[in-house]
């Protein structure tokens, strides 16, 4: 059979994606968007699908959904709101022809990120002993799955949740999870409940090393069980596609070429069950998931079929065909391979292949229809009839679809599996069974009925290859060493600038402020519970950073205009900074009054940036109504204040930034009246507090009357 009638399944570089969305999103709304635009400057607004909070910034090139708080590129725009596939969506912006854009479907849209809502117990004991005694499991990779969390015991209900880790990798985060109920009985099928707003299109997933192959299966279990009978697995990835789902299947193809730069060029393998659903759901992927091994060549990675039962047969299916090949004088390996093509050698109307072959066992292609027992006898005879009358042989089994219209593709795939199967059967390496077994846990605990102990067998983990840091090499990275104390630290602000000591305490304790092994402060940035950069702050003076002064630096890959920042209460404003020991100064001196607001220091003296800070805390979901730029009297203070009156968005008359983002926001400043900064601020007010106690505690003195020592004379 020719590979080159079959349609490539187009798998695209970083380059491509990263082109494809840098396009204009007003421009591609304005041409082809589904939705209406509205508004002008740089926030404007998109209603598209009954949406009508998608904020589009057109400096970002970039869109927001406030209602779920998220927010991303033109990509997710198409793909999350405009109905196109992740392939149809980089190859429309790109140019090329796809398939036709089949509109938005509502029911595919994910109502937000992913909250794990599993809490692990301290005890794993049910889970452990059902997944190795119930199950079959191997020891060491239950092991393996719990120290690196890709497995917990919930605390609730004593389930099995097997977290999805993006990108299959232990330290990436959780976008997803299955939950497997541990009350069950050997003989139970095992029953799973997918975490709720878990990402589309994915699953629990493993990878180890350089993927260069990637296995898919139904069910975790099964990928657990194919795992453990196969501890030396290596350079592949191993994926759960919690269920039957082509897309997946892309996806992770994908994601695997984005993340790790290389492609499954050693095979696609699908160890589905040996049902009809499994079987079709192969011949499906087979007929529409062809990638290129490599750019510039025409040889295709090669889709397999991994299932251990593929050569079983039923004995009283067995028979039947015996009997009706002998009555009708036909060959019974042809009468076995066509009933397998169909419905897989069952007695049910399930379609077993996506070719269009079907009819005489398998009754309908549709996956929804109602599964129904036929009658196997009347099915046989009348199968045997059409292959005596139409002359049918092996190699024109697909003559007795053509009423179903097949494509030429489909039916050159028809004939390679027919090919195959007639082969096994023709030459005995079938097995006859009272029961055909389904999938990979079946053959596992099979196996190990007959005595094999995998745990003999050492675990092979490779470490993820060079190329999967890439990705995040620019995203920030606590990367210095910490000092066990912070008496340096406690030095400067406590006792030099007179912060409250309960203050840097307690920031101290939430690891928002560190102490380094070279004794420098180091305030880190958090971003809605995630560190995003952070800055340092030597605690002694020296000539080394020029004049004579503290070193002062944004740590490396730290978030571009963000800052050091502090979250009180529910908050409704925003106080912003320029320097966070200034931030630490003001709390300290209205630590009473502060409450319910953000205290923001920022790292720059962009303008922009400000907007940004505000933008990326309306985001979060804070109701900001209001906010005070508490500057300094100093040089830089007063250029950033005269940038953010010059902004576009900016009302002069009523002091207030034009956002879509939330209502008008009022701005206002406060600054120190006595020093050029807080700090200065602060001192002084120390200072000043201190003479006006000694000047009291003189007055006191000289005020006190004085202790007369009165003698009285004897009488």
């Amino acid at each position: 059979m020719s590979t080159q009638e079959k349609k490539r399944t187009r798998i695209y570089s970083k380059a491509e994606i990263k082109k494809a969305s840098s396009v204009d999103i007003v421009s591609y709304i304005q041409a082809h968007g589904s939705g209406e635009l509205e508004g002008h400057g740089r926030y404007l607004k998109y209603h598209v699908n009954g949406h009508d909070s998608l904020i589009i910034d057109q400096k970002k090139n970039y869109f927001f959904h406030n209602s779920i708080g998220r927010g991303d590129n033109i990509l997710s725009l198409l793909t999350q709101y405009e109905g196109y596939s992740f392939q149809n969506a980089v190859g429309f912006l790109l140019g090329e022809e796809l398939e036709a854009h089949k509109g938005y479907d509502e029911s595919e849209e994910n109502k937000g990120p992913y909250q794990h809502a599993y809490e692990a117990a301290d005890s794993t004991e049910k889970v452990r002993h059902y997944l190795e005694n119930i199950r079959g499991i191997d020891r060491e990779i239950i092991t393996y799955l719990i120290d690196n969390d890709y497995l917990i015991q919930d605390k609730k209900y004593g389930s099995a949740v097997l977290n999805w880790k993006q990108y299959g990798l232990a330290q990436e985060k959780i976008v997803g999870a299955t939950s497997i109920v541990t009350r069950a009985k050997i003989t139970d099928s095992p029953r799973k409940y997918i975490g709720e707003n878990s990402e589309k299109h994915y699953g629990f997933n493993i990878t180890l090393g350089e993927p260069k192959a990637i296995y898919f299966f139904e069910a975790g279990i099964d990928l657990l069980s194919y795992w453990s009978l196969h501890k030396d697995l290596t350079d592949c990835r191993l994926v759960c596609l919690e269920g039957r789902k082509d897309k997946t299947v892309v996806k992770m193809i994908q994601e695997g070429y984005q993340t790790f730069e290389t492609l499954p060029k050693n095979g696609i393998f699908y160890g589905v069950d040996n049902d009809p659903a499994g079987q079709s759901f192969y011949s499906k992927c087979d007929k529409q998931i062809n990638i290129k091994q490599e750019v510039g060549t025409d040889t295709l990675i090669i889709n397999r079929a991994l299932n251990p039962y593929d050569h079983q047969v039923q004995q009283e299916i067995f028979d039947q065909v015996n009997q009706a090949a002998t009555l009708h004088e036909v060959d019974p390996n042809l009468l076995l391979t066509i009933q397998k093509i169909e419905n897989n050698l069952t007695d049910t109307n399930k379609v077993s292949n996506d070719w269009k072959a079907y009819g005489y066992f398998a009754k309908t292609p549709k996956s929804h229809a109602k599964e129904e027992t036929i009658d196997l006898t009347d099915a046989l005879d009348t199968l045997c009839k059409d292959i005596n009358e139409k002359h049918v042989t092996l190699e024109s089994i697909a003559d007795l679809y053509l009423e179903n219209k097949p494509s030429g593709l489909e039916q050159q795939l028809l004939q390679s599996r027919a090919n195959e199967l007639y082969s096994m059967y023709a030459n005995d390496q079938m097995e006859i069974v009272h029961e055909v077994s389904k999938d990979w846990n079946d053959f596992l605990k099979e196996q190990r009925s007959e005595g094999l102990i995998t745990e003999h067998t050492p675990l092979v983990i490779q470490e993820p290859v060079d190329q999967v840091n890439r990705r995040s090499i620019n995203q920030f990275k606590y990367y210095l060493t910490d000092k066990k104390d912070n008496i340096e630290m406690k030095a400067l602000l406590v006792d030099q600038y007179s912060i409250n000591p309960k203050i840097v305490d307690a920031l101290y304790k939430k690891g928002l402020m560190r102490q380094d092994i070279h004794d420098r402060i180091v305030f880190l940035w958090n971003d809605q519970g995630r560190v995003t950069g952070g800055q340092l702050r030597g605690t002694f003076q020296s000539k080394e950073f020029g004049k004579l002064g503290y070193e002062q630096k944004i740590m490396d890959f730290s978030a571009e205009g963000y800052g050091f920042n502090v979250s009180l209460g529910t908050p409704q404003s925003i106080h912003f900074f320029q320097s966070p020991e200034d931030l630490l100064a003001y709390w300290t001196l209205n630590i009473d009054q502060v409450k319910d607001t953000i205290l923001f220091a920022l790292s720059d003296g962009q303008a922009e940036h400000v907007v940004d800070n505000i933008n990326n805390k309306l985001q979060a979901g804070h109701k900001i109504q209001q906010v005070t730029f508490c500057v300094g009297n100093n040089k830089q203070a007063l250029e950033l204040l005269d940038k953010v009156a010059q902004l576009k968005t900016f009302n002069q008359q009523t002091l207030s930034l034009q956002t879509e983002l939330g209502s008008d926001i009022a701005f206002q400043s406060e600054r120190p009246k006595i020093g050029i900064n807080w700090i200065n601020e602060l001192i002084a007010k120390k200072d000043r507090d201190r003479e006006v106690n000694a000047v009291k505690q003189k007055q006191q003195r000289t005020a006190a009357p004085l202790k007369v020592e009165q003698h009285y004379a004897r009488s």
